[in-house]
């Protein structure tokens, strides 16, 4: 086989895989998650199973349930057991290792579970039948982070080392979650109000999940009860990295000192090789702080020669009705870069950095469209960078990261926006807010730099919609350009897709699917700004710094397959993977360059009552690697939690090559 048709054959191979993986969710289907609209309401009450095919749904309370109107039913009462865990059970009266198993390390599985039947729905909706009611009082039910939940408050754990794990554990105070809320006593209940407010409960770092309720409406129907239902993540949670036999790091961090919301990261560092053998990174976070919901930041780091202060107060915009949002930002640091892939000796490096910005939101009127809220929004901001200790060589076209410079920027953006409420998207049961809207913007400045000055335009368009049948699609073009003599410079253009698939029962477990494709080019680009495709950039798991280009194509795929099984609070997801990257000095020249690519699969456990990120198991195949390729085709990694961009405006930036 020659070189050429070797070459098209792999491209071949490689988006056909990308086609089978694909096509799992190519076909519509009706799922828990899917807008079709052909779904059953039923009333499952309290001590009752439901027995829909081979999946069955117990309760203990009266729960409203979702499931297609194509399944039968039917009840029975009491808890209808899946066969393993009888065996398991009867097995456990003879067996002190069956039965310890039974008790304590494996979650009986209800077949499908409760908080996994959330039928994805507008975050609104449940709120409409109270619109204009008046709020007669707020009630905040706090649950402890085990053996609890949202969807039934009268679950208790009856684990030992989940009474242990919430002995533990300090509850979030009321005040912390009193300052969080958008609403008091007196005022009239307004759907998107109430459902923004779920929503900023549910993104805050020490809150697991969380609910608002109507309670008690009055005989009259003009006043009611609103009733905050919060569980709490358990918030202390370590973690070490090693990256040599004699050094690495260890990693201990509180997302909720003392029930206060605050967050106290740490982390030590040790190599026995360096003339310092010991580093240190502090971080103090405080989230909303006095509840003007503006979050402050103060990071202290001393490790191997790199020195940094930075301090940052921020308020973004969080809701249609918030008016006013900015930040400012300081940083001095000094450190040691490797400035080019083929320099053998690090180049010092210290620099100061100021920042700030300011927002002014205009609520524009709905026409009775509560579905999106849009806003026109006017925001600016300054960058300032000031180099003492830089590579020798930086000059007008070359090194531009390095280059003293004071950046002026303002934009005017619109935005339109709403809330579906689902799971099991990025995470692993808990609820998850998925915007749809658009935001379009321009945004123009001024940069003095110690070289020149140049003015600077960007437009911006994203979108984000459910296809009904069909899942979810997010896209993304923006384009940005500085101007100098008549001539663009340092030009970029990005355009970025996102989709997943609607829900899919396979059995007793959950199927979603996930494509992303990003296409970056530059144009006009200063020395020593280029593309890679190293892990996050492009491939996982994989690093090679002589493989740079100023335009690339990376597409990726990944199905997983939820389980309802549960090991000591851990619960599994099986994943099957592609990632394929093009990349050259020109579009027209990605074909021709090769193909790279990881192929793979693994397995995720992630704790919702933890704040430790999930854990992942993966195995990845890298068909093309040269020899300066590193790689590890078996790695044990920490995932963080992952969110879908909104689109909310903040501070002004440039496009960013990467």
């Amino acid at each position: 086989m020659t070189t050429k048709s070797l070459k098209t054959f792999r491209i071949k191979s490689f988006y056909f895989i990308l086609l089978v993986l694909f096509s799992i969710h190519a076909y519509p289907q009706n799922a828990p998650g899917a807008l079709t609209g052909q779904q059953r309401k039923i009333l499952l009450k309290g001590g009752y199973s439901l027995i829909t095919g081979d999946t069955i749904i117990y309760s203990s309370s009266d729960t409203i349930i979702y499931i297609p109107f194509s399944k039968e039913y039917y009840f029975k009462k009491g808890k209808a057991e899946d066969e393993i865990f009888q065996k398991l059970s009867e097995r456990s009266k003879t067996s002190r290792i069956a039965s310890t198993i039974a008790n304590n390390v494996i979650r009986k599985s209800q077949r499908r579970l409760p908080e996994d039947t959330l039928n994805t729905s507008l975050s609104i909706n449940y709120f409409k039948p109270y619109h204009h009611l008046i709020i007669r009082r707020v009630e905040c039910k706090r649950l402890m982070p085990f053996g609890t939940s949202v969807t039934d408050t009268l679950v208790q754990t009856g684990k030992w080392y989940q009474k242990a794990g919430n002995a533990t554990h300090i509850r979030t105070a009321q005040w912390v979650l009193k300052n969080n809320l958008l609403f008091k006593p007196g005022d009239e209940i307004e759907p998107a109000v109430l459902a923004d407010n779920e929503r900023i409960l549910r993104e805050l770092p020490y809150i697991s999940d969380a609910r608002i309720l109507i309670k008690n409406v009055s005989p009259d129907g003009d006043s009611a009860d609103v009733i905050i239902i919060t569980k709490d993540v358990w918030s202390i949670g370590a973690g070490a990295e090693l990256s040599d036999v004699d050094a690495g790091n260890i990693r201990i961090y509180d997302n909720n000192v003392l029930g206060s919301g605050k967050t106290f990261d740490n982390r030590i560092f040790w190599n026995m090789n360096k003339p310092s053998k010991l580093g240190y990174d502090g971080i103090l976070r405080l989230t909303n702080i006095d509840g003007s919901f503006i979050d402050g930041t103060i990071e202290f780091i001393d490790y191997y020669g790199t020195q940094s202060y930075k301090a940052a107060l921020n308020r973004n915009f969080f809701t249609h009705g918030i008016k006013y949002a900015g930040g400012v930002m300081a940083e001095h640091m000094t450190t040691f870069h490797r400035v080019n892939v083929w320099d053998t000796v690090l180049t010092p490096v210290s620099y100061r950095y100021a920042g700030c910005w300011a927002g002014r939101s205009f609520a524009l009127p709905s026409n009775g469209n509560q579905l999106l809220r849009s806003n026109l929004v006017l925001s600016g901001s300054v960058i300032y960078y000031d180099y003492s200790e830089r590579p020798s060589y930086v000059s007008p076209v070359a090194y531009y990261p390095y280059h003293d410079r004071i950046l002026l920027l303002g934009s005017l953006a619109h935005t339109s926006q709403g809330f579906y409420k689902s799971n099991l998207i990025y995470n692993f049961g808990r609820t998850e807010d998925i915007p749809f809207g658009h935001m379009i913007s321009v945004t123009g400045g001024m940069e003095n730099s110690e070289f020149r000055q140049r003015p600077y335009l960007k437009i911006h368009l994203s979108g984000g919609m459910f296809l009904h049948r069909y899942g979810y699609l997010y896209t993304l073009a923006e384009a940005g350009s500085f101007l100098y003599h008549h001539r663009t410079e340092q030009a970029v253009t990005r355009i970025q897709l996102s989709y997943f698939s609607n829900l899919v029962e396979v059995g007793i477990h959950s199927l979603r699917s996930f494509v992303s494709m990003t296409y970056v080019e530059g144009h006009n680009m200063f020395t020593g700004e280029y593309l890679t495709i190293n892990k996050s950039d492009g491939i996982r798991g994989f690093r090679d710094d002589s493989i740079r280009g100023i335009s690339k194509i990376v597409t990726s795929v990944e199905s997983n397959l939820f389980t309802p099984y549960y090991l000591l609070g851990f619960r599994f997801a099986c994943f099957v993977f592609a990632d394929i990257a093009l990349i050259g000095n020109s579009f027209s020249s990605l074909m021709t360059n090769g193909i790279y690519s990881g192929i793979g699969c693994g397995i995720r456990l992630k704790n919702e009552r933890l704040v430790l990120p999930a854990i992942q198991f993966r195995f990845t195949y890298y068909p093309n690697v040269t020899p300066a390729t590193s790689y590890r085709m078996l790695d044990m990694l920490g995932e963080n939690r992952l969110n879908p961009r909104d689109f909310y405006v903040r501070q002004p930036e440039l496009v960013k090559f990467q």
